[in-house]
């Protein structure tokens, strides 16, 4: 089970927003959830913690921006 969430929104005006995403994560959830303004900035904060395993979920917009912070081409 995830101990921490990394809420985030992808460049995309269809994307929702963290506020909104935060609304959706379970009452019993005792973990740390942040909300983060952009995917980069996710990425970076993940990495920079030193995490083993970092699940990255959502739409196509949010992976593919995920994969180029990361230096992997999404195409």
């Amino acid at each position: 089970m995830a101990t921490r969430l990394i809420l985030t929104k992808p460049k995309t005006d269809r994307a929702a927003t963290v506020e909104y995403l935060s609304g959706l994560v379970p009452a019993g959830f005792t973990g740390i959830c942040e909300k983060i303004p952009d995917v980069d900035m996710a990425i970076a904060v993940a990495l920079g913690r030193g995490e083993k395993i970092i699940c990255i979920t959502g739409s196509f917009f949010t992976v593919s921006e995920a994969m180029i912070a990361l230096g992997v081409d999404p195409y």
